[in-house]
């Protein structure tokens, strides 16, 4: 028996809803192609060549970078903040507006439940302050709040 004809045979013996039948129809398919003389085909998926019998470059690198960016936690958007800091500059970023500690607070009430000082808060904005990612207005003594920093809005 040839080679082709036990990769066949073995694909065939998965049966048609098999998981390994695609892993098996692929090498069936590669074999085929270098027994054809075929070097190099074109991707299916993402329309980019590649050398038979090897995965699809652009598409490995493609999966690589999503699992990458999935897997990232939400401090590594924003270098140098704490977890709770990134959440809430993602909450500035998405609801815009005027931003107080008391606003913030209430953020918190729903993502950090065990953060109930208004000190956290204010650190937490003034350090977005400082990272340059929101602006202070301090028109009036006894009210201060944050918007969000031009640079920043999301397209």
């Amino acid at each position: 028996m040839s080679a082709r004809q036990k990769l066949y045979a073995a694909l065939m013996a998965g049966g048609p809803h098999s998981p390994a039948r695609s892993e098996k129809a692929t090498r069936l398919i590669d074999a085929l192609l270098i027994e054809a003389g075929v070097q190099y085909v074109t991707c299916q998926t993402c329309g980019a060549g590649y050398e038979v019998g090897q995965p699809c470059q652009t598409c490995a690198f493609d999966a690589r970078m999503a699992e990458e960016q999935s897997s990232r936690p939400a401090a590594d958007a924003a270098p140098g903040l704490t977890e709770r800091q990134a959440r809430l500059l993602d909450a500035i970023r998405t609801h815009e507006g005027q931003w107080t500690t008391a606003r913030a607070l209430s953020l918190y009430a729903l993502t950090d439940p065990g953060v109930v000082q208004r000190g956290t808060a204010r650190r937490d904005l003034d350090a977005l302050h400082r990272a340059g990612h929101l602006v202070l207005v301090d028109d009036d003594p006894n009210r201060k709040h944050y918007l969000l920093h031009r640079k920043d809005v999301r397209p």
